[in-house]
């Protein structure tokens, strides 16, 4: 598997987490926890796009 290819089911996999984890397992949520998730997953995102990015060649 490429690097272009594990980067692209990795977005995939946090689009699909993005939605699906606030609708079926923080629905009911009346905390920051649902923020906290969100932060978490789009800071972890960020560093992985960064990491990709710097290993291709321009």
């Amino acid at each position: 598997m490429s690097k272009d290819q594990a980067y692209l089911i990795w977005s995939f996999l946090v689009l699909a987490l993005s939605y699906s984890v606030p609708y079926f397992l923080l629905e009911d949520c009346k905390s920051l926890i649902l923020y906290a998730f969100w932060l978490v997953l789009t800071v972890t995102h960020f560093v992985v796009s960064l990491v990709y990015l710097k290993g291709r060649e321009l």
